[in-house]
């Protein structure tokens, strides 16, 4: 890659309720900051992200390198990694042919 670093993410939202989680099924993309590029951020990791007019976790499942001066693309940034922690796959019961994520030991105490 020439030296440069991954700055670009693909993930999706997800809720928590009564211990089961849903996720939702459309990609968003959000820019990593330089600051955060040295957190080596990978599939599966939980992160907190700005949406609108608010801030989110979402489980990230892509990390690409994306050049943003070229496709002259803007997206909103990562605040912080939270998770280093991978899920486990399994199916999920209202998708029989996708696979969903089920956290590991993951307790979230500060979901906006």
């Amino acid at each position: 890659m020439d030296g440069k670093t991954l700055n670009t993410i693909i993930a999706h939202h997800f809720k928590v309720n009564n211990g089961e989680i849903k996720i939702n099924s459309k990609d968003y993309y959000w820019h990593i900051p330089k600051q955060l590029r040295e957190y080596t951020i990978k599939p599966g990791n939980i992160v907190r992200v700005r949406c609108n007019k608010s801030q989110a976790l979402v489980i990230v499942t892509k990390v690409l390198r994306e050049e943003i001066e070229i496709t002259g693309k803007k997206y909103k940034t990562v605040i912080a990694k939270i998770s280093h922690r991978q899920p486990i796959k399994r199916k999920s019961s209202k998708e029989p042919n996708e696979v969903g994520y089920v956290l590991a030991d993951l307790i979230i105490t500060n979901n906006p």
